[in-house]
């Protein structure tokens, strides 16, 4: 099949407007639907995309487009072959980078489609376990995720086989020297989520395939009325779904049968933020070798209590949601395609305002064309449910009082019922916006 048929429209390195697909240096961009789809929690992020030929199309050979890779290159003659390398951009500016991992062609009612699927430069981190050569003690000198990161991600001779960039200060509110070990079957990404949960900040992949390091809720906020013609749909999801009364880590440092007694070793523990909305008995128990950390019961102790506190809360989180679909793929603010982690703050005018939080993170994105009607789908989620700190909350009221005001909340009968709540008063430090911008 001659690559023409596929509107490949040049081989600059800057792209051009509209959706454009860059494999093998090749561009090309005539497509019948699209999908990109991002997320705070979900790395690394995919796209997806369908190729229909036209009418009358010549099509000599429609397999030849999806040749197989040939060892470390791949076959010019295919060159949306699984394994090829792919950036996408959206009118000049670049939203995704990674593989195809899947390739499908054939007929649809008399039309030949070819479907092409994929996912980040990050899935090398996620599917597969670590490069490192040898199990043991990471090196006494990592005193923060991003030199950890870098560590990690190094193979031998050198090459670094994911970027990682850190929009953090590059604080550590917990220590992490000498206190982490890999074994030879550890994956990469869930190590360094481990140790983002601990220190309180997120761990995900952008459009460049890079691994990102970030506080929650740090991007820019946009204000949106809930009567513009941009919001073509608005609902808030509650569900106890995925949600337990509490949670407990059961700390097993000398591989013996997890649980005998807790004594040694006490077990720690966190609960739902509502957890009068969850049926008596529903409780999640696990295991944690010591690996996390390797120091002593009180460093087993804490690095657990986040992990638990964190599961506790971004479940929580994701039991109350706002599902938004808007017109277009771009932010009205930035004039730039919706990014994940920034905020959302939705002005409700005369209309009755849910008792929801004051602005909204924006936790999931999906980035979609079809029938030349674009869209973006944006799951947005509490800023608070984001931290590592257990927040107190009041039901019916879904969110957290001011700093000025928190002090007063106290947890009503039904969510005491099923034992009280250890909870610190203050609101984590990213609980709320400053000044609605970027920090």
């Amino acid at each position: 099949m001659d690559v023409t048929n596929v509107s490949v429209i040049g081989s600059r390195n800057k792209a051009g407007k509209g959706f454009v697909v860059t494999v093998n240096k090749k561009q090309f961009n005539r497509f019948t639907s699209w999908e990109i789809s991002h997320s705070i929690d979900i790395v690394p992020m995919s796209f997806s995309m369908t190729y229909a030929l036209s009418d009358g199309e010549k099509n000599t050979d429609l397999t030849s487009l999806f040749s197989k890779a040939k060892g470390p290159a791949v076959d010019a003659s295919g060159f949306l072959a699984v394994g090829a390398e792919v950036e996408i951009s959206l009118d000049g500016y670049r939203i995704f980078t990674g593989y195809i991992d899947s390739t499908t062609n054939g007929l649809h009612h008399g039309q030949h489609l070819l479907q092409v699927s994929g996912r980040s430069k990050c899935q090398k981190i996620t599917d597969g376990t670590t490069i490192q050569p040898n199990a043991g003690q990471t090196p006494g000198t990592l005193a923060n995720i991003k030199q950890v990161a870098d560590w990690l991600l190094t193979a031998q001779d050198g090459n670094k086989i994911i970027e990682v960039i850190d929009k953090t200060d590059g604080s550590t509110p917990q220590p992490l020297v000498n206190l982490t070990s890999i074994n030879l079957t550890t994956r990469a990404y869930d190590f360094l989520a481990n140790l983002a949960q601990y220190e309180g900040k997120l761990l995900y992949d952008d459009r460049f395939g890079r691994l990102v390091i970030d506080n929650p809720a740090s991007g820019q906020t946009t204000l949106v009325g809930i009567n513009d013609k941009l919001i073509k749909s608005f609902y808030r999801y509650r569900t106890n779904l995925g949600r337990f009364q509490s949670y407990t880590a059961i700390i097993n440092p000398y591989d013996a049968i997890a649980g005998v007694s807790n004594q040694s070793v006490p077990h720690v523990m966190a609960k739902d933020q509502t957890p009068s909305e969850i049926p008596d008995g529903k409780i999640l128990t696990f295991v944690s070798e010591s690996s996390y950390p390797t120091s002593d019961a009180t460093g087993w102790q804490r690095f657990q209590q986040n992990l638990v506190n964190v599961t506790a809360k971004r479940n929580w989180g994701r039991g109350d949601v706002i599902n938004l679909s808007v017109v277009g793929t771009k932010n009205p603010t930035t004039n730039k395609p919706w990014e994940i982690n920034s905020l959302l703050k939705i002005n409700y005018g005369t209309a009755s305002q849910p008792k929801i939080s004051d602005a909204y993170v924006i936790a999931d994105i999906t980035m979609s064309m079809s029938r030349d009607e674009h869209e973006t789908q944006l799951t947005l989620v509490r800023q608070e449910s984001l931290g590592v700190i257990p927040v107190a909350i009041t039901a019916p009221v879904a969110g957290v009082g001011s700093p000025s005001t928190q002090s007063g909340v106290v947890p009503n009968a039904n969510q005491t019922k099923a034992g009280n709540l250890q909870v610190d008063d203050t609101p984590p430090p990213n609980a709320k916006p400053v000044n609605g911008g970027s920090k």
